[in-house]
């Protein structure tokens, strides 16, 4: 799981110190997604195989302050936290409630679900930021509200955070990506917590998390307060916490962590892991029984596009053969079809992007044919058959071509071209498609097709008759 990066002269922010935060040799550091939220709903793939949620780097090692988050607790949270990733800014967020418990894999069980909502509400826990300015010292709770709100026609989960945590989860100045799915395999609360840290640290350099005492590791791993219970003693914790944490991320992720252990004499006083993505040869656990030979053919088409062979197999293994063959079909015909000024600035993370949110899940430019066979004089009917199936052609090549522009968009200019949508939205006349559209964003396809199509008018005007004659000698000189 790749993190982006960006060039900066300043720290960046980070739950540790500065000297713990994922260095980069060549003066980079991880930056959040430029995506506005518009487009990341219009990414979202449609597939349950990879929900991926951005962790915000001041949050994969949480310290809690009060009582211990659990499994079922930090589940939900990163659930929730990847909801509201796919939704516009708001003060609070809507989530359906069959959408957690069918996550958390108890669909009927109404009162640990508010159990757990409660717990959010209640926990504690503090970090520091660190930037050009100095540091920052904050302790709040996860959830600053929740509410669950029933009626007939929909269960549904009303959340609010607070301020920090919400510019944490929205911005994304930092961040590393989790495969949910894979996350909810691991039931060891220590292997899940350790999975989160160790994908921060997947692509730094070095492959190294940070160094921290046994006693610290104790407490990120468990996510309890410190100088609870019996004194602490390392060999304990190694036996009962460490092992069988590693142990489960082995076997049941993409990684394969190694402990470090550093001592002065005998003592162990510091720990680290080494981290590494599994070969070409550990089919994905989460994906099915992929055959090799597809799996080889895919990773052997992103080398070819200009992918490293590291990030061919972690994509191939974190996505499946299929997906991924899928989207590479996508951007090759994409490339084909489009003209010379909408070429694709960056093929490689576009094809990257492509794979990630599924692209090439009903999104796929159409093959036009045309007839070897001269035709015959057409009469009027056909004329205005063949007019009206010219003008579909436009319209639905202008949707493909708006839609590849919003997504290269700056996150300012997709902004604004989505909220300039949504104060139309009256004018529409179609309370339907409203009420979809302000719920539910660019994650819904009717709103897709609506909005793209929208977007097409607003930038190229109606598609008139001097508009499908020249679409049409277009397409005639293309396949010449």
């Amino acid at each position: 799981m790749a993190t982006r990066r960006k060039r900066s002269e300043t720290p960046s922010e980070s739950l540790f110190d500065e000297q713990d935060l994922p260095a980069h040799p060549d003066g980079f550091i991880d930056e959040g997604p430029q995506d506005s939220p518009a487009q990341q709903a219009a990414r979202k793939g449609a597939t349950a195989v990879a929900q991926v949620v951005q962790q915000p780097m001041p949050s994969i090692a949480l310290k809690p302050m009060n009582g211990a988050i659990t499994r079922q607790m930090m589940l939900t949270w990163l659930k929730i936290v990847r909801e509201i990733q796919q939704q516009p800014k708001a003060d609070t967020y809507k989530i359906p409630m069959p959408v957690l418990m069918d996550f958390l894999g108890d669909k009927s069980n109404y009162e640990r679900l508010k159990s757990t909502l409660r717990s959010l509400n209640a926990v504690q826990v503090e970090w520091n930021e660190v930037n050009s300015g100095g540091t920052q010292w904050t302790v709040s709770s996860l959830l600053s509200q929740a509410k669950i709100i029933r009626s007939p026609s929909q269960n549904i989960v009303e959340v609010s955070l607070p301020p920090d945590i919400s510019r944490g989860v929205r911005e994304l100045e930092q961040f590393s990506e989790l495969n949910l799915i894979m996350a909810r395999e691991l039931k060891n609360q220590s292997a899940l917590n350790l999975y989160r840290i160790a994908v921060a640290y997947e692509t730094n350099p070095s492959k190294l998390t940070f160094r921290k005492p046994p006693e610290e590791w104790d407490m990120y791993l468990r996510v309890k307060p410190q100088g609870h219970g019996a004194a602490f003693e390392y060999k304990y914790f190694k036996r009962d916490t460490l092992l069988p944490a590693i142990e489960e991320v082995n076997r049941l992720t993409h990684l394969n962590l190694e402990l470090i252990e550093h001592k002065e004499g005998r003592v162990v006083v510091e720990i680290q892991f080494r981290i590494e993505p599994k070969t070409v040869e550990v089919l994905p656990l989460l994906l099915g029984d992929a055959a090799k030979e597809a799996i080889k053919l895919a990773e052997a088409e992103l080398r070819a596009l200009g992918l490293k062979a590291t990030e061919a197999i972690s994509i191939v293994t974190t996505y499946g053969s299929e997906r991924v063959m899928a989207n590479v079909a996508y951007v090759k015909q994409r490339s084909a079809a489009v003209s010379e000024s909408a070429a694709l600035r960056n093929p490689t993370a576009y094809l990257k992007a492509a794979i990630k949110n599924n692209y090439a899940d009903g999104m796929v430019f159409e093959e036009q044919t045309t007839s070897t066979q001269a035709p015959a004089k057409p009469n009027q009917a056909q004329v205005e058959r063949d007019t009206k199936r010219a003008r579909l052609e436009l319209i639905s090549h202008r949707r493909t071509e708006a839609q590849n522009l919003f997504l290269e968009m700056t996150r300012r200019e997709s902004d604004n071209i989505w909220h300039e949508y949504l104060n139309q939205m009256d004018s529409f006349g179609n309370k339907t498609l409203a009420s979809t559209a302000r719920r539910k964003g660019l994650e819904a396809k009717i709103v897709q097709v609506h909005f793209y199509d929208w977007l097409a008018v607003r930038l190229w005007g109606e598609p008139d008759d001097q508009a499908i004659s020249d679409f049409l000698q277009a397409s005639s000189g293309a396949k010449a």
